[in-house]
């Protein structure tokens, strides 16, 4: 039997408020008939005003998943837009400055794409999802390699909040939650083991000495709702959904949604509470978009990059797109602040 999805527009609005909105607005007509604009009658509007916006303010609450944020919804979330310039030249220096670890790697997922490419449909979904598994696994090693003290755990369809939702600033009248997974989160953290007697090159949060018990229990579902407890850094990735003459950019209010719900999370907790940065991607495995969220004032600022490009017909001929897109991936798990990359409003 078909079951009705609730709807946006199915969300109840509370009568009783609007019956209130209606009084306060019958008593202003009435208060305002043949006054003068006194300082007193003024003073009067403006309280009556900071009435009904309290009135206002609490008439409609709505609960949203990721994916249903619309541009109106979107542009109600007190965002600014600037742009994401990444730094060339370190760019070029850090990729020539490749592991023989890191080179075997990458040479590795290179052959892997292509394979991908060759013999896996890409017209659906999981066809993309096998590139972007295969690159985040290889990020992974390559991250341990040049990284010893630290490890990195792979959380997909990782949950934001609990099951009310993470309340969302908003210029309109009604409360907004935001509910939902991210495609993929990515954690680093300190492999304790490593350390012993060293001094801590990252941020001082929790940690835990590695072992497969403890590691399977972090990847365990009870331990993807504790990650953020071990974390170091953390970044997510927002694949597309593979809707045909859709593109990338499109998906990008459900994404800049998911890094608010996450700067919320995180910065609700002890050792995250100085946190102004969250650094996210969007991809559909061929076209890879950078982007920053930063907390400015009362709003937040997001800041994407040009798209990066990894077609197969350019990884046949070449790694230096494979190489370089690792980089960036690279950077994105460790620690803010970044010199990589420089952010324009």
């Amino acid at each position: 039997m078909y079951k009705h999805k609730p709807s946006i527009r199915d969300t109840p609005v509370d009568i009783g408020k609007l019956a209130e909105v209606k009084s306060c607005l019958v008593s202003l007509q009435e208060d305002l008939d043949d006054l003068e604009e006194t300082e007193t009658v003024l003073e009067g509007i403006g309280n009556l005003v900071g009435t009904l916006d309290g009135i206002l303010s609490g008439a409609k609450t709505r609960k949203l998943g990721f994916s249903e944020v619309t541009e109106k919804q979107f542009q109600s979330l007190m965002l600014a837009n600037g742009d994401l310039y990444f730094d060339e030249g370190m760019i070029s220096n850090l990729v020539q400055q490749t592991t023989e670890a890191t080179a075997i790697e990458i040479a590795s997922l290179r052959k892997h794409i292509l394979d991908l490419y060759q013999y896996v449909n890409m017209d659906h979904e999981p066809g993309p999802r096998a590139v972007i598994d295969s690159v985040l696994l290889s990020l992974a090693k390559i991250y341990s390699t040049d990284y010893p003290s630290q490890k990195v755990a792979i959380f997909p369809q990782l949950k934001l909040g609990d099951a009310n939702g993470v309340m969302m600033p908003n210029a309109s009248y009604e409360t907004v939650y935001l509910t939902g997974c991210v495609d993929y989160g990515v954690i680093s953290y300190k492999n304790e083991a490593q350390n012993t007697g060293m001094s801590q090159p990252f941020l001082p949060f929790l940690h835990f000495m590695t072992s497969p018990r403890q590691l399977a229990k972090l990847l365990s579902q009870s331990g993807t709702k504790k990650c953020l407890k071990f974390a170091d850094s953390l970044f997510f990735l927002l694949k597309d959904k593979h809707v045909a003459e859709v593109p990338l950019s499109m998906y990008i209010p459900e994404a800049v949604s998911q890094a608010i719900a996450l700067h919320s999370v995180m910065s609700g907790k002890p050792h995250y509470k100085h946190l102004d940065e969250v650094r996210f991607c969007l991809t559909n495995g061929k076209t890879w978009i950078f982007l920053v969220l930063k907390r400015k004032n009362s709003g937040y600022v997001y800041y994407d990059s040009a798209p990066l490009s990894l077609l197969p017909e350019a990884l046949e001929r070449s790694d230096m797109q494979l190489r370089r897109l690792m980089r960036l991936l690279l950077e994105w798990i460790i620690p803010p602040p970044s010199s990589l990359y420089n952010l324009k409003n």
